[in-house]
C-alpha cells in the first residue's frame, strides 16, 4: 500500500496563504507556509483530500479520495478509494474493522487495539504525505521561483539545470533517486488556486524530454470531521 502511495505523492506538496499582498510573495515565503499547512493537517483529527493524475489529452488517469477521523491515539474511520481507468481498490475502517476491496476480491478483519493505533501512525495525514514534503524540501525551493503570483493563483518554476540534493536536506536513497528523476524532466511547473486564504488546489505540470505532459492536482477538502459514505459490506468475507 505505502509503496503505492510513494508513486503517486513524489510530486505533491500542501500549501497555505495568509495575510499576503498580490505581487508580493517570495518563494521563501511559500516554502513557510508549506510548513505551516503541514503542521495544521498533522494535527487535525480528520482530513479529507483529492488527488487525481492526468495524462497529456487531459484525460484522469486516476482518482484517489482519502478520508479519516481519528484521535490522537488509534483511527476511528478511513477511507482510501483509488479508482483508474480499469479498476477501483479500496480499504475502509469502521466500527473497529478493515474492509479492503483489491480488484473484486473483498474481505474484512477485525482490528485490535494496537492495530488501531499502528493505522494512525502509518496512514495518519504525516505518512500519508511524507514524500510530498520530501520532495518540496530544501532542494526543491533553492532552484524554484515564482514565476506568476495574484489573489487566487500562483504559478512556481522548477530550475531543473541547479536542482539538486540541498545540503539542508536529509539525503535519502529515497530523496535522491526522486532528484534524479525529476532533473531528467523537460521542465516542472506548480500551479496554486487558493480559496481566500487557504489553499484549494495544487496542480503539478511536468513536460518529459519526448514532449510528454502529465499532471498531478491535489485538492485539499478540510479538517472537519468526516461523514464517510459507506458501501454495503454484505458481500465482504471474514479473514
Amino acid at each position: 500500500m505505502k509503496k503505492i502511495f510513494t508513486l503517486i505523492f513524489v510530486a505533491f506538496a500542501i500549501v497555505f496563504c495568509a495575510g499576503c499582498k498580490m505581487g508580493t510573495r517570495s518563494i521563501t515565503y511559500f516554502q513557510d507556509k508549506i510548513n505551516e499547512t503541514r503542521k495544521v493537517y498533522e494535527d487535525a483529527s480528520s482530513v479529507s483530500a483529492l488527488l487525481e493524475m492526468e495524462d497529456e489529452n487531459g484525460k484522469s488517469t486516476f482518482e484517489l479520495q482519502y478520508n479519516y477521523n481519528a484521535d490522537k491515539t488509534a483511527i476511528e474511520s478511513m477511507m482510501y478509494k483509488l479508482t483508474t481507468k480499469d479498476s477501483t481498490q479500496s480499504i475502509y475502517i469502521k466500527d473497529g474493522k478493515a474492509y479492503m476491496d483489491r480488484f473484486g476480491d473483498q474481505w474484512y478483519t477485525e482490528l485490535s487495539a494496537a492495530d488501531m493505533n499502528d493505522i494512525v501512525t502509518q496512514y495518519g495525514f504525516k505518512a500519508f504525505t511524507s514524500d510530498v514534503f520530501s520532495f518540496l524540501g530544501a532542494s526543491f525551493f533553492e532552484s524554484a521561483k515564482v514565476i506568476a503570483d495574484n489573489k487566487e493563483e500562483t504559478a512556481i518554476e522548477l530550475d531543473l539545470s541547479t536542482y539538486a540534493l540541498s545540503a539542508a536536506d536529509e539525503g535519502t536513497v529515497e530523496l535522491v533517486e526522486m532528484i534524479t528523476k525529476i532533473s531528467a524532466k523537460k521542465e516542472v511547473t506548480l500551479d496554486l488556486s487558493f480559496n481566500k486564504d487557504t489553499i484549494k488546489s495544487l496542480k503539478v505540470n511536468m513536460l518529459s524530454r519526448d514532449d510528454v505532459s502529465t499532471s498531478f492536482t491535489l485538492t485539499l477538502q478540510g479538517t472537519k470531521q468526516n461523514t464517510i459514505a459507506y458501501p454495503d459490506f454484505s458481500t465482504y468475507e471474514a479473514k
